[in-house]
């Protein structure tokens, strides 16, 4: 593997001893990553795969295709990325269903991993295995996941058609999002305004302006932490976690008493009072001169 070393023996058939002999680990060179594309332009969209993820690639070669990568024929990986509207509306469904209360979709990705063996021409694969990704987005969306009014989250729509939540990182420097994942398909941005009750620019397509729908939360257990990376390898400050919520103060404090344009003069109540003690004093007099003038 390229993780470590193997064992191999030799055993008689007579007396059962067995002889074990060491294979090397392969070399980690013979799978190079190499730049993708992003919507055809030349792009690092890979950055790094894991001795785990070379051996699953290795497994997926062909006979001939280990025979040339044994004669130092290099394996090219790349990523390629394209946005899409390209969706079906059984896919959108499914994005959409998962949608924390609130987001609405800015965009749709396919993303997918290729390798190729010398000059052949390249091939899908999956990793099977963790791999570091970079995603360019628009500026309007690099706006909303520094902006304290949005939050922005990243889903992927998995094989099996479940939709999860990746946690991102962003580079400001690059305007990229940054993040792992084990498989490729369909991803989608979806970004929520914190001080209105509308959503992103469409709650089910992809840049364009179809009809909004109230978008249902479902089984989404976390919500992702965009952390802003100033682009030299260290995060600068959490930002819009995805929560539909937050932590965010409201926007009403308590001197904010709503007009009604009643203005509830109550002067004449203590005018009312003063005759009613007027009243019980006169009562009173009467009363003490009466019983006098009955002795």
């Amino acid at each position: 593997s390229y993780s470590e070393d193997g064992k191999k023996y030799v055993s008689c058939s007579t007396c059962g001893y067995k002889k074990y002999e060491t294979i090397p680990k392969k070399n980690s060179e013979d799978i190079i990553v190499e730049n993708g594309s992003v919507n055809g332009s030349s792009y690092n969209v890979i950055s790094e795969i894991s001795n785990e993820v070379r051996d699953k690639i290795y497994s997926q070669l062909s006979n001939d295709e280990k025979t040339l990568v044994s004669n130092g024929t290099k394996i090219k990986i790349y990523g390629d990325i394209e946005q899409t509207s390209d969706v079906s509306d059984a896919q959108k469904d499914k994005i959409k269903s998962a949608l924390p209360t609130g987001y609405g979709i800015d965009s749709y990705y396919n993303i997918s991993m290729k390798m190729k063996v010398g000059d052949a021409q390249g091939k899908t694969i999956e990793p099977y295995g963790k791999v570091t990704v970079h995603l360019p987005v628009s500026s309007d969306i690099a706006n909303k996941i520094i902006s304290e009014r949005y939050s922005v989250i990243l889903l992927h729509l998995l094989d099996d058609n479940s939709v999860e939540n990746l946690s991102y990182s962003y580079n400001s420097s690059s305007n990229e999002m940054i993040f792992e994942t084990y498989s490729f398909s369909k991803f989608a941005v979806a970004t929520k305004d914190e001080k209105s009750s509308g959503s992103g620019s469409d709650s089910g397509s992809s840049n364009n302006s179809g009809s909004s729908t109230s978008n249902t939360s479902t089984s989404q257990t976390t919500q992702a932490t965009p952390v802003v990376n100033n682009g030299n390898g260290t995060a600068n400050a959490s930002i819009n976690n995805g929560s539909s919520a937050g932590n965010k103060k409201s926007s009403v404090g308590y001197d904010e008493v709503p007009k009604t344009g009643e203005t509830n003069e109550l002067w004449f109540l203590p005018l009312i009072a003063l005759m009613s003690v007027l009243g019980i004093a006169y009562s009173m007099r009467m009363w003490m001169k009466k019983t006098n003038t009955n002795r």
